[in-house]
């Protein structure tokens, strides 16, 4: 597997779950887990930087700010109360994608 690129690659099936459920999810708990909205910037950050790193060609994207911000919002990913299971497989997705980034 190409260094360059191992963060996306080793996360693909994490990112895809993780931009297909939060856009559904912001519509629909925003208002009761504004949370979800900082969850979101933080998500559009570390997008943009994983695309800048491919491009550049430049290795793996730094992002232990982005998921430390991530592990104060989500209190450690704990899945709310009262929410559908796309939320929790959200958390999942951003927690495992976590731990990979740890392992790099």
């Amino acid at each position: 597997m190409s260094k360059e690129f191992t963060f996306r690659k080793a996360n693909q099936a994490n990112l895809m779950k993780i931009n297909l459920l939060l856009p559904k999810l912001v519509k629909e708990y925003g208002d009761s887990h504004p949370e979800i909205l900082e969850v979101k910037k933080v998500f559009e950050g570390m997008k943009k930087k994983t695309m800048a790193a491919m491009i550049g060609r430049k290795g793996n994207p730094e992002l232990s700010q982005e998921f430390a911000s991530l592990r104060q919002l989500t209190t450690n990913y704990t899945v709310p109360k009262g929410v559908n299971d796309n939320f929790e497989a959200l958390y999942k997705a951003f927690e495992e994608a976590d731990r990979v980034y740890k392992t790099l």
